[in-house]
């Protein structure tokens, strides 16, 4: 799940900005469905599980509902309307919410007090880690496909010159080499934007994949219901 998040944090950002035009900041602003669905599905999980009273109902929810969500950023083009791409982003934050702390949370509840230290240590240090690597076998798909789509849609252009201006100047670039022919750089504009949505987008496809295997792995938390330890420590001395 932390791959997943990762991932599609970071190259939504690049979609917006190398595909939709915007600048660094309002790409900032356009991810923030992500972050209020995030939030948004901690408090809802927080809430309910006073009453559900189980881990793995919520993990597997967040498991479907993150993938549903990763699933529909796949579909992403440079003319999806803002009532669709906010509705997909907030439904994977949503679904990432829900999810997020579980696994905190299951280590408080199953592990000695004296072993809480170190699982929660794990689990924190496994999510981070998958996000760290699939960030970095992102950038890998990202860039291969990046420049395979480059090559094909502007053979007589080197791909290495847009590449290396990144998505901040990637306009600046086209400008100059489409020189003082406003309709060529138009045209050039365009066949940029849609390699960097199909290089995007191969990216995200990644996303529900590994969002799907957390599934696997909340089908293996036992049904136990949550004790409170507190309660438990007052029965003792009381």
């Amino acid at each position: 799940m932390g791959g997943a998040m990762f991932s599609i944090v970071y190259y939504v950002s690049v979609y917006f900005q190398a595909v939709r035009g915007t600048s660094a900041t309002t790409s900032g602003l356009y991810s923030l469905p992500i972050i209020l669905g995030l939030t948004s599905g901690m408090l809802i999980a927080g809430q309910l599980s006073n009453h559900v009273n189980r881990f793995p109902p919520f993990m597997l929810f967040s498991a479907v509902t993150a993938s549903a969500g990763a699933g529909l950023i796949t579909t992403l083009t440079p003319n999806t309307p803002s009532s669709q791409w906010c509705g997909y982003l907030a439904l994977f934050g949503i679904g990432q919410g829900i999810g997020w702390q579980q696994p905190l949370l299951l280590t408080q509840a199953f592990l000695k007090d004296a072993d809480i230290p170190t699982g929660t240590a794990l689990m924190s240090g496994c999510k981070m880690l998958g996000g760290a690597i699939c960030i970095s076998v992102s950038s890998c798909v990202f860039h291969a496909f990046l420049g395979r789509s480059l090559l094909e849609l502007l053979p007589d252009i080197d791909p290495n010159i847009i590449i290396g201006a990144g998505a901040a100047k990637l306009r600046d670039v086209v400008v100059q080499i489409a020189g003082d022919d406003a309709a060529r750089a138009t045209e050039l504009l365009g066949l940029v934007e849609e390699a960097y949505n199909r290089a995007c987008r191969r990216v995200f496809i990644g996303a529900p994949v590994v969002s799907s295997f957390a599934v696997v792995g909340s089908a293996g938390v036992g049904w136990k219901e949550i004790k409170d330890k507190g309660n438990e420590k007052c029965r003792k001395w009381a």
